[in-house]
């Protein structure tokens, strides 16, 4: 019963969110422009009949026709969302995964050299890479990278997608800031469990530190960290096209950027403004990539929820 119930909850908040999508993706932006004897007035407007029109004929074509559409090259929508998406996924799984086992990694480190005299190396330096955005992070690699080839370290291709090494690095790249976020939440929850009386008992029956850490310190924390997996995922989730774009990788999160029409806008000052390109604009690709990324959160999401319900340290899912 309870299964069931997330799982519907899962399902109805992903089609709510998929229902504004196509809401927002289907509005009309047809921009009118008024002519006067010194200047263009540019001004928009929703028309009612054509945004509905927008609407019927989506759905018609998606459940009745059976397809996605195409884009502004005559391509498939599903071919391109299965080429860039596939390249994202890849992304996303290794950055997820190096955010889980290293962050994890990181706080087990800052929670012991907490007190020693390397304790600058643990907390400090996790706060401080928290600290830095994204897109700075990216820069300054890639400035020491070309000063490194520069002095005679051998030409590695930093942009693109073509090679094994470019999923590798943007992952990495992609991993950072979750994976700093991953420390502190780790980090924390051992010094939650720290000096609680069955801690005190397990080291009494001479069990080595690291294994009282590790076998019952980190596993009864993982109350307060598991709740956190999600948010981790959102982080990674929403730096992807910052990394995509820095990085020249042609993935999903930079084709949807490209699809929204604001890659080649025409943004000047004054009333004449664009902020997107119509002719750039592609809402039926907009709309199914936005769904495979959402789709992503929401499974993550579920997967969480179910771990907390059935696992014995969470009560049952008690535990909020």
């Amino acid at each position: 019963m309870v299964i069931a119930k997330e799982i519907l909850k899962t399902l109805f908040v992903w089609f709510l969110a998929m229902v504004v999508i196509i809401l927002f993706a289907l509005l009309p932006r047809t921009i009118e422009v008024e002519y006067s004897e010194y200047e263009l007035i540019t001004s928009y407007s929703i028309p009612y009949e054509f945004y509905m029109e927008n609407i019927k004929n989506y759905l018609n074509m998606v459940f009745f026709e059976h397809t996605l559409g195409k884009t502004r090259f005559g391509t498939s929508v599903f071919e391109e969302v299965m080429m860039y998406g596939g390249r994202s996924s890849i992304v996303i799984a290794i950055a997820f995964l190096f955010a889980i086992v290293f962050g994890t990694a990181k706080g087990f480190f800052d929670f012991i050299v907490r007190k020693s005299k390397v304790r600058m190396l643990g907390g400090p330096t996790t706060f401080t890479l928290q600290s830095f955005p994204d897109f700075f992070v990216v820069i300054v690699f890639q400035l020491i990278m070309l000063w490194l080839i520069s002095l005679g370290l051998p030409n590695i291709s930093l942009f693109g997608n073509e090679s094994w090494h470019h999923f590798l690095l943007a992952s990495s790249l992609l991993s950072i800031f979750p994976m700093m976020y991953m420390a502190r939440i780790v980090s924390s929850s051992l010094m939650l469990e720290e000096g609680l009386p069955y801690l005190t008992t397990a080291r009494s029956k001479g069990l080595s530190n690291f294994f009282v850490l590790w076998k019952h310190q980190f596993t009864n924390g993982l109350i307060h960290v598991i709740p956190h997996i999600p948010t981790i995922f959102l982080y990674v989730m929403s730096n992807l096209v910052i990394i995509e774009y820095l990085m020249y990788f042609r993935g999903g999160a930079y084709r949807l950027y490209q699809a929204l029409g604001f890659a080649e806008a025409q943004i000047t000052g004054g009333r004449n403004r664009t902020p997107f390109n119509e002719m750039m604009f592609e809402p039926e690709l907009v709309i199914a990539l936005l769904a495979v990324f959402i789709s992503f959160v929401a499974l993550i999401h579920l997967l969480c929820k179910l771990f907390m319900h059935f696992s014995p340290l969470l009560k049952g899912g008690q535990h909020e």
